[in-house]
């Protein structure tokens, strides 16, 4: 069997680039959902032309995991150098704002039922700036991506590969 290894880049550089592309106003939650299947289907359609169409089931879900964690470590490399470059000291600085701004959105709502004389925006910020909070705020995002990588890999190695089982392989 080939190795994997050029397929599971590309899927994840795949998975990146629609990332890029999540941010546009009219596609950009369809991109996103793509975006997380996209690992994995990428790299199963690339691996399985690779091996002649031979794939089990579950080396489908193992590559797509394995390209979705290997597109968020890219990910977090990308933001956390843009961020570097950008020279701006305050990272969820941004996000606050803008969440500060949608007067239709959840923080506007908590602001508007909180008691008289709180201050829920001081919270808001605090907690949106521990590092406990970035901290899951990334183990969940790996963990989506591996979860959308594996599910794109067992609907590509379904879709694209004539699946055999494992004693055949």
């Amino acid at each position: 069997m080939p190795s994997p290894t050029r397929s599971v880049v590309l899927g994840a550089c795949v998975s990146l680039m629609l990332f890029a592309f999540s941010g546009l106003p009219a596609i950009g939650a369809c991109v996103l959902c793509i975006g997380f299947l996209s690992p994995g289907l990428a790299t199963v359609w690339h691996y399985s032309k690779a091996a002649d169409g031979r794939l089990a089931a579950m080396d489908g879900v193992r590559l797509g995991a394995q390209s979705g964690l290997l597109g968020f470590a890219m990910l977090i490399l990308l933001s956390t150098l843009s961020w570097l470059l950008s020279g701006r000291p305050d990272l969820m600085g941004p996000v606050i704002e803008q969440m500060q701004a949608d007067e239709s959105g959840l923080l506007a709502i908590i602001v508007a039922s909180a008691p008289e004389g709180e201050d829920p925006m001081a919270e808001f910020e605090s907690m949106m700036r521990s590092p406990l909070f970035g901290l899951l705020s990334a183990l969940m995002l790996a963990g989506l991506l591996s979860l959308g990588g594996a599910i794109g890999g067992a609907l590509g190695s379904t879709v694209f590969g004539r699946t055999v089982s494992d004693d055949e392989l």
